[in-house]
């Protein structure tokens, strides 16, 4: 899928031509078969729809092999420089889908070049990324987990109002309703008994979730401060996403020219922050201590999903990525009942249904569909006739199929 956003537009198969002739041959190339594939599912409308549940099975494919790297060995590794391999990999994955795309590696590298000045832009997101995640350390660090947990979730409200602010977007009161019902639902998830140690996708790149967050009664001051950094952590999470998702619809760059340059500008913070607190205990034990297979795993899928967040974010929108986290949440949860023996509370399963009533009410807007047909009578004696009519079609079927059997015989 990642080499898909990198082909050109329009790419259609093409009909082998005869020798003799310019009459193409039955037979189809292997080739062109693939090209005509990539032309299918290169498509914005297919990349919609396959889109969002690829990222809500790496979500769950991250959770299962990050708790086996973390369950089945007695050493474990420097998250920092997981965080910072993860990083690495997405670069090399971009620029080698880039020469495979050009079928050269010079060409790719030369117009990453001429797009320097273009791509400076992307600092914006990646500054505001950086900026979350030491807000959110402040934040956690001095509020309650419950309510540490609800403001950091608040960063769809943020993403919703920043659509409306820079893409000119426009939500009915439902879709507006499902936000908060949302909202309040993956709180009631990741807050239910026992589902912070046993449930929920892992951590990504970002501090994105308050399972550290203190439960003992901060002071009036630290905790106004630790409310003021955690609603601006949850807003800079919103607008990054909308601004990533303005800059990926522009058409500049391809996604994975664009993916080459938020990689190349994400490691010198990375880099700083591996410094600031794993630079005692990587001299001591080493860059890779704990390094296993399943944690080679969880780079790679972590690195892919950053580039699956990426096509998410330009084909589907930034709220759409909120609700695939949220059901990726759930799917992990569940999947932690067997597996992991995770015993959900009566809080968890209430969550549960308020994400997928969001997710319905998101996705149909009922009580809309409903207002029209009680309030415009002509559309509902509309779809009463469409109805009687595909019923007469139905019984017509079998006459018209034994006249025209008649007529052969």
């Amino acid at each position: 899928m990642l080499v898909l956003a990198a082909c050109p537009r329009g790419m259609t198969a093409v009909a082998l031509e005869s020798e003799e002739g310019d009459t193409p041959t039955s037979a189809t190339s292997p080739l062109e078969k693939a090209h005509a594939l990539l032309a299918k599912l290169t498509d914005p409308s297919s990349i919609r729809l396959y889109a969002c549940p690829l990222l809500v099975l790496q979500n769950s494919a991250l959770f299962l092999v990050m708790k086996s790297s973390t369950s089945l060995h007695e050493e474990h590794y420097h998250t920092t420089v997981a965080v910072l391999m993860q990083e690495i990999v997405k670069l090399s994955t971009c620029l080698l889908l880039l020469a495979i795309s050009a079928r050269s590696v010079a060409g790719p590298v030369l117009q990453l070049w001429e797009l320097r000045r273009n791509m400076l832009g992307l600092l914006i997101p990646v500054l505001a990324y950086t900026g979350q995640n030491n807000l959110l350390y402040v934040g956690v660090s001095r509020l309650p987990a419950a309510v540490a947990q609800v403001l950091v979730q608040t960063k769809l409200l943020w993403a919703a109002v920043f659509s409306i602010l820079m893409l000119r977007k426009r939500f009915s009161v439902e879709a507006w309703c499902s936000f908060v019902i949302l909202v309040s639902g993956v709180v009631l998830v990741k807050n239910g008994d026992s589902a912070k140690s046993h449930a929920g996708p892992p951590a990504n790149t970002t501090l994105d979730d308050s399972s550290g967050a203190s439960d003992l009664d901060p002071g009036l001051g630290a905790a106004l401060v630790g409310v003021l950094a955690s609603v601006a952590a949850a807003g800079l999470s919103g607008f990054a996403g909308v601004y990533l998702e303005k800059t990926f619809n522009k058409g500049n760059a391809s996604l994975l020219q664009m993916n080459v340059y938020l990689a190349l500008f994400s490691l010198p913070p990375q880099l700083i922050v591996l410094l600031l607190f794993s630079r005692e205990a990587i001299a001591s034990t080493g860059v890779f201590y704990g390094f296993h297979a399943d944690t080679v795993g969880v780079i790679l899928i972590q690195a892919v999903g950053g580039l699956l967040t990426a096509v998410v974010i330009k084909f589907a929108g930034n709220i759409l990525k909120g609700f695939a986290t949220a059901i990726a949440l759930l799917s992990t949860s569940l999947l932690a009942i067997p597996l992991f023996h995770f015993r959900p509370s009566a809080i968890f399963w209430v969550g549960l249904v308020a994400v997928s009533a969001a997710t319905m009410m998101y996705s149909t807007n009922p009580v809309t569909t409903l207002v029209k047909r009680c309030t415009q009578p002509e559309l509902l004696e509309q779809s009463r006739q469409l109805s009687k009519l595909a019923k007469v079609e139905a019984a017509a079927e079998p006459i018209v199929a034994a006249e025209e059997g008649t007529e052969k015989a």
